[in-house]
């Protein structure tokens, strides 16, 4: 019966325990809430007692006494599991061992090239991979040891990871339309939420402070998130933007790769300040990249 607790089980229940959520948890990681549950009563019936709390016949994300107990072993189990296949992927690719850089994909338009040529120079490899990926994959590759350095959005430090906070940006917001759309609008230079078209089109491709402040300010400017279309890729929203003539919501620091032939019109009181950090693996040596003469982005606000 023991072999029945795979790796995969010892993640879910661990990811429960740490988003505090079934629900968060089988998203992380990638499986439907009712196979989550599944592998918990798998889990309890093998290890003979409850890890999770109940209120009556229905589980809580919350550990019993022996649950505790439990899951420090799972997660001791997890540890010794990503130590030993780092080990074996490091002698099956000794000679040609590349070191990662994971960037989160909201930032990989704004980047100031000269930051990121001196972060590349401080790491010391010949051969190196850069990806852009979600925050979540990011952070995940980090643990698993897949990835040796992470730029992320975030201002609270993830459990278990070398968190360092490089700097504190602005972000403000921009409609891009065609000429011809300008006419819609109460303003050609700057507009209010309440002013936005109907039919825009929302970059949803951004970090999640970015999100979090557009339906805010959409809530507070008597307008409705759900009112709008969304799109996470620039491809796609410049095709709206290019080819079907819709009005895009963008920060302004990627209006610069959309805009082209379009307008670009300010939208007032978008301003929301945005930490950026690195992670890594505490086993990994990550370089010091903090630096006032050289900027993470182009221009200090973004």
């Amino acid at each position: 019966m023991i072999r029945n607790i795979n790796i995969k089980k010892l993640r879910a229940i661990t990811r429960a325990v740490q988003e505090k959520s079934f629900t968060k948890a089988s998203m992380k990681e990638n499986i439907s809430q009712p196979a989550l549950t599944n592998m918990i009563k798998e889990v309890e019936d093998i290890v003979g007692c409850n890890i999770f709390e109940r209120s009556g016949t229905t589980r809580k994300a919350v550990l019993t006494s022996r649950g505790e107990e439990i899951v420090q072993i799972f997660s001791k189990m997890i540890n010794e599991y990503d130590h030993d296949m780092s080990r074996i992927m490091h002698l099956g690719n000794e000679k040609t061992s590349r070191k990662v850089i994971m960037v989160e994909q909201c930032f990989g338009a704004s980047l100031n090239a000269k930051w990121f040529n001196d972060l590349i120079g401080r790491i010391d490899t010949d051969n190196l991979i850069i990806k852009m990926n979600r925050k979540e994959d990011i952070v995940d590759a980090i643990r698993e040891k897949s990835a040796h350095l992470g730029i992320i959005d975030g201002m609270v430090p993830i459990d278990n990871l070398n968190y360092k906070p490089l700097d504190v940006c602005t972000i403000s917001f921009c409609l891009l339309l065609k000429d011809a759309r300008l006419a819609d609008l109460p303003s050609q230079t700057n507009i209010s939420w309440a002013d936005l078209p109907q039919d825009t089109v929302i970059f949803s491709g951004i970090n999640q402070n970015g999100l979090a402040h557009i339906g805010k300010k959409l809530q507070q400017y008597g307008r409705n998130n759900n009112e709008f279309s969304e799109i996470n890729s620039h491809v796609m929203m410049s095709k709206f933007a290019h080819e079907l003539n819709y009005p895009v919501l963008v920060p302004e620091m990627i209006a610069k790769s959309l805009q082209k032939d379009l307008a670009s019109v300010s939208i007032d009181d978008s301003e929301v300040k945005i930490t950026i950090a690195s992670i890594s693996h505490w086993g990994m040596r990550a370089p010091n990249i903090m630096s006032q003469d050289n900027p993470i982005f182009e221009n200090s606000n973004i």
